[in-house]
C-alpha cells in the first residue's frame, strides 16, 4: 500500500508542477502578445501623427492656392472691366 501511496503522491506532484509550468508559459505568452500590441499601438500612433502633419501641410497649401486663385480672379475681373470700359469709350 505504501508503494501505491507513493505513486499517487508522485502523480499529484507531477500534476502540480505541470500546472505551474503551464500557467507560467501562459503568462509569458500573454506578456509577449501585450508587448507586441503595445509596439503596434505606438507605431499606429506615430503614423497617425505623420498623416496629421501631412494633412495640416496640405490644408495650408490648399488655402494658399485658393487665395492666389481668388486674387488672380479679382485682378482678371478688374482688367476685363477696364478693357470693356476702354472699348465702350471707342464705340461711337
Amino acid at each position: 500500500m505504501d508503494v501505491w501511496l507513493q505513486k499517487v503522491a508522485d502523480w499529484v506532484w507531477f500534476l502540480i508542477v505541470s500546472a505551474v509550468i503551464g500557467a507560467s508559459a501562459l503568462v509569458r505568452r500573454v506578456w509577449k502578445h501585450e508587448s507586441r500590441i503595445t509596439a503596434l499601438e505606438a507605431g499606429a500612433n506615430e503614423r497617425t501623427q505623420q498623416l496629421t502633419a501631412i494633412n495640416t501641410k496640405l490644408d495650408r497649401q490648399t488655402e494658399t492656392l485658393m487665395n492666389r486663385i481668388d486674387s488672380n480672379a479679382k485682378e482678371t475681373r478688374e482688367d476685363i472691366r477696364l478693357l470693356t470700359t476702354e472699348l465702350l469709350k471707342k464705340v461711337p
